[in-house]
């Protein structure tokens, strides 16, 4: 299963394959955290940035309402 979410997240699988996959998260938590695993590897090694640099001060101000 990892190597289908991997090559989801690359976009190597045809259309109905992703399907598949996609699907099978509905039903497999351990692909469910493999996928949100991938997911966090591919942001840090693209160096994303989790929130935008003002993320808190910009919840902190609608809160402060």
């Amino acid at each position: 299963m990892k190597e289908k979410l991997s090559q989801l997240m690359d976009g190597e699988l045809d259309d109905r394959s992703a399907a598949e996959v996609i699907e099978s998260l509905g039903r497999d938590k351990d692909a469910v955290e493999a996928w949100r695993t991938y997911q966090l590897i591919s942001d840090a090694m693209r160096q994303s940035p989790v929130l935008s640099a003002d993320f808190t001060a910009r919840v902190s101000a609608r809160l402060a309402f």
